[in-house]
C-alpha cells in the first residue's frame, strides 16, 4: 500500500479547487452514506414479503430480527476497527476499505441461498458500513471551513434518507411489477453500486489536511490547504491554518491530555476533556437510537399492519410515503444547523418528537379505528422532526468535537455505539411488537423526553467554532454555553491574549519556519500571528 499522503500533486484532477473541491468531497462521500441509508432501508421492506420470507425458511420473529440486527453487529465492528486503524491507514483508504467489504456484502446476501448466507453478507456489509460511517464525518468535517461543516455533513445526512427512502420505494416497486426471488434479490444487490461508485471516485480526491499533518507530512498538508481554499501554496493563510492545526495537536498529546481513561466519564480533570467529548457523542447516539428511530425505520411495514392494523398494500404505501416525510425533514438542518446552532435544533427536536411519540403510544395502546389514523398522523410527525433534528446533528457533532489525535477514535466511538444500540432496539423489535407494543414506545417517549435536559446542560454550542477552537473551548469554558456566548467569550479571550494567544501562535509558526529552513521577521510573525488568530476567530472566510 502507497503512503496515504504521498504525491498529493500528482493526484488525477488536482486541479479541483476551494469550493468545486469541496462539493466533489461531499458527493463522493455521499455515495456511501446513501448506501448506509439504503442498507438500513431495503431489508425494512422485505421484512413482510412471502417470497423473501420463504427463502429465509420462514423465520420466527426472533429469528426475523436477527436477519435484521446482525447487520449493526457488523457495522459495530466496523467501527471498532476505524478506531484501532484509522490513524494508520489515513480517511481516505479507511473508506476505499469499507467500500470493498460493502461490495462482498452486498454481492452475498443478493445471492443468498440460505440464513446463514443472509446473516454472512450482512455481517461483512456491516462492517464495509461501520468503517464508512465512522471516517467519512470526520473526512469531510477536517476539509471544510468552520461555517460549511455544518451544511456540508448535514447534506450527507440528507443524502442517507434519501437512500433509505429510495429502498422502500424500489422494494415497493420490485414486490407489485416482479415475481419470485427477483422482487428481493434485485433490491438487495443495487446496494453494490453505492459502494463502487465511492471506490472509483474517492482516489481522485485529497486527504485529511489535520491527518497529513499529524502523520508528519507537511507538504503534501500545505497543498491540500491550498487547494480546499483555492489559494497559492505560499499564502500566510496556509501557514496560519498549519500553526493552529500543529499547536493544538502540540496541546493535545502533551501531560494528561494525552488519551483517555474511563475513570474520566463522569468527571475528567484533565485540560482538554477527550473522554468527556467522546462520551458526549456515545450519549447523542444513546438518544437518536432510543427515540424509536431504528424500530421504525427497520419494521416500519409491520408497524403500519401489526401495530395499527392496515393491510400489506396500504401500509406498504404508508411506509414509502413516511420516509418521504422523513427525508424532507433532513432538507431544513442544512441551512438551520449554522443559523441557530445545534443545540437549539436538538431542543426543538426533543420537545415536537416527543409530542408525537406520546400521541402514538397512545393510539397503539387504544387501539382502534380512529386511534389508527391518529398514530399514522404522530409517526409521520415523529419522522419529520426527528429529520430536522436528530437526524443529522449526532453525525455532525461528534468528529467536531473529538481532539486530533483521537477523532478517528471519538467517530468510532459514537458511531460503534450507534450500531450496538441499534442491534439491541432492532433485536428486540418483532417480539414486543407482537407482545406488548405500546410498552416500547413509551420507553422511546421516556428517552425522547430525557433528551431535552441533556441537551441544555451538557452539549455546548460548536456552530461556527473551528475544529482547533474546540479545543480551547472544552479547556475553559463551561459545558453550556451558547453560540453567542462561545464567540463572544473566544473574542474576549483572543483580545486579553487567551486562547490561541500570540506566545503559542508565535512558538508554532517559529517552528514551522525553522524547519523549513526560513527567515523570520518580527513582522512576518507578527502577520502570520494575526492570520492565524482570525482564522480561529471565523472573521476570515475565503
Amino acid at each position: 500500500m502507497p503512503a496515504p499522503g504521498m504525491l498529493e500533486n500528482l493526484r488525477p484532477f488536482s486541479h479541483l479547487r476551494g469550493t468545486t473541491l469541496l462539493w466533489c468531497i461531499t458527493l463522493c462521500s455521499a455515495s456511501a452514506f446513501l448506501l448506509f441509508g439504503y442498507d438500513q432501508g431495503v431489508l425494512g421492506g422485505l421484512t413482510t414479503q412471502p417470497t423473501f420470507l420463504t427463502a429465509m425458511g420462514n423465520p420466527s420473529p426472533t429469528r426475523l430480527g436477527l436477519i435484521a440486527a446482525i447487520y449493526d453487529i457488523g457495522a459495530f465492528t466496523g467501527a471498532i476497527l476505524a478506531a484501532i486503524f484509522g490513524m494508520k491507514t489515513g480517511r481516505r483508504w479507511a473508506i476505499v476499505i469499507g467500500c470493498v467489504l460493502v461490495t462482498i456484502g452486498g454481492a452475498l446476501q443478493a445471492a443468498a441461498t440460505s440464513q446463514h448466507m443472509m446473516l454472512a453478507g450482512r455481517i461483512v456489509a456491516g462492517i464495509g458500513n461501520g468503517i464508512n460511517t465512522s471516517t467519512i464525518p470526520t473526512w469531510v468535517s477536517e476539509t471544510a471551513k468552520p461555517h460549511r461543516r455544518g451544511p456540508l455533513v448535514a447534506t450527507q445526512l440528507s443524502i442517507v434518507v434519501f437512500g433509505l427512502f429510495f429502498a422502500y420505494w424500489l422494494d415497493y416497486g420490485c414486490i407489485k411489477h416482479l415475481s419470485g426471488d427477483a422482487t428481493w434479490r434485485i433490491p438487495i444487490a443495487i446496494q453494490c453500486v453505492f459502494a463502487l461508485i465511492t471506490l472509483f471516485t474517492i482516489p481522485f480526491l485529497p486527504e485529511s489536511p489535520r491527518w497529513l499533518y499529524a502523520k508528519g507530512l507537511i507538504d503534501d498538508g500545505n497543498l491540500v490547504i491550498a487547494r480546499l481554499r483555492d489559494i497559492a501554496i505560499d499564502h500566510p493563510i496556509v501557514s496560519s491554518t498549519r500553526a493552529a492545526i500543529l499547536e493544538v495537536s502540540h496541546l493535545e498529546d502533551s501531560g494528561e491530555s494525552k488519551g483517555l481513561n474511563w475513570r474520566h466519564i463522569f468527571y475528567d480533570p484533565t485540560e482538554i476533556k477527550p473522554t468527556r467529548r467522546i462520551m458526549l457523542g456515545v450519549m447523542l447516539q444513546f438518544l437518536q437510537v432510543f427515540s424509536g428511530i431504528s424500530l421504525a425505520v427497520y419494521y416500519l411495514n409491520i408497524l403500519f399492519q401489526v401495530n395499527l392494523g392496515f393491510d400489506y398494500e396500504k401500509g406498504a404505501l404508508l411506509s414509502g410515503f413516511n420516509t418521504f416525510t422523513l427525508w424532507l425533514g433532513t432538507l431544513p438542518p442544512i441551512w438551520l444547523v449554522e443559523k441557530y446552532g445545534r443545540r437549539q435544533v436538538l431542543m426543538f427536536g426533543s420537545i415536537t418528537m416527543a409530542a408525537s411519540m406520546i400521541t402514538f403510544t397512545v393510539c397503539v395502546a387504544v387501539n382502534n379505528t380512529t386511534s389508527s389514523y391518529i398514530g399514522v398522523a404522530a409517526i409521520y410527525a415523529y419522522m419529520f422532526f426527528f429529520g430536522l433534528s436528530w437526524q443529522p446533528v449526532p453525525w455532525i457533532y461528534p468528529p467536531e468535537i473529538a481532539p486530533l489525535n483521537l477523532r478517528h477514535i471519538g467517530g468510532a466511538a459514537s458511531t460503534g455505539s450507534e450500531w450496538i444500540f441499534a442491534f439491541v432496539a432492532v433485536m428486540a423489535g418483532p417480539s414486543a411488537i407482537a407482545a406488548v407494543p405500546w410498552l416500547m414506545y413509551f420507553i422511546f417517549s421516556v428517552c425522547t423526553l430525557f433528551a431535552i435536559p441533556f441537551v441544555y446542560f451538557c452539549i455546548p454550542e460548536t456552530r461556527g467554532l473551528s475544529l482547533e477552537e474546540l479545543d480551547f473551548v472544552f479547556k475553559d469554558g463551561p459545558v453550556r454555553l451558547s453560540g453567542k456566548r462561545n464567540k463572544a467569550e473566544w473574542k474576549r479571550r483572543i483580545a486579553d491574549g487567551g486562547g490561541l494567544d500570540s506566545e503559542a501562535s508565535g512558538a508554532a509558526v517559529k517552528h514551522i519556519r525553522h524547519a523549513e529552513g526560513q527567515t523570520i521577521t518580527p513582522e512576518s510573525e507578527s502577520k502570520e500571528i494575526v492570520d492565524t488568530q482570525l482564522e480561529f476567530t471565523g472573521a476570515r472566510k475565503e
